[in-house]
């Protein structure tokens, strides 16, 4: 489940990526709001292990 939860943002980012979109404005803010999503993502499921390892 760990894998998966962390590897969806990826795959969305590399879609967009090899979409070839010729709008460099909405290009970057898409991959800026996925990466952004993406370091959320990451940073909430680790909180969440530590507090049920813990």
């Amino acid at each position: 489940m760990r894998y998966i939860v962390l590897t969806l943002p990826v795959i969305a980012h590399i879609m967009i990526t090899q979409t070839g979109n010729n709008n460099a404005a909405i290009h970057t803010k898409l991959s800026n709001i996925f990466l952004n999503q993406t370091i959320n993502l990451v940073s909430d499921y680790l909180t969440l292990q530590h507090v049920y390892d813990s």
